[in-house]
């Protein structure tokens, strides 16, 4: 995201919104780690609304 914030700056883009990552532009290896920390944040995610009883209905 940082990488994709000073491209902009540099290029003075004012289209895209800084808080927005365009996955196309990420390497394969960036993709890669984007999914597995995306993964890593469901499944704490998961494990506070179990442990917290936060499950609605």
């Amino acid at each position: 995201r940082l990488k994709q914030q000073l491209e902009r700056l540099d290029s003075s883009d004012d289209e895209r919104k800084p808080d927005r990552v365009v996955v196309q532009e990420l390497s394969s290896l960036e993709r890669d780690l984007l999914r597995e920390a995306l993964h890593i944040v469901k499944d704490l995610k998961q494990r506070l609304s179990h442990r917290f009883h936060l499950e609605y209905s």
